[in-house]
């Protein structure tokens, strides 16, 4: 059985920081599903990212605790 485990993720800076951080994810060495990405300018230059993320595991629990 495979289990989906999700994290939500907020982060505030400009643009090209935002996209580096995502150029970043993408370059795991581990496999990240992105379920949705949401990008608003709140004030001119400073953007609030937020990213959905989800893995897959044969394990139930998400972090091995």
């Amino acid at each position: 059985m495979a289990y989906r485990h999700g994290m939500r993720i907020e982060l505030k800076g400009g643009y090209l920081d935002m996209l580096a951080y995502l150029r970043e994810v993408e370059n795991l060495p581990w496999k990240m599903f992105w379920g949705q990405v949401t990008l608003q300018v709140e004030q001119y230059p400073v953007s609030r990212l937020v990213l959905h993320v989800y893995t897959l595991s044969t394990q139930e629990s998400w972090i091995g605790i």
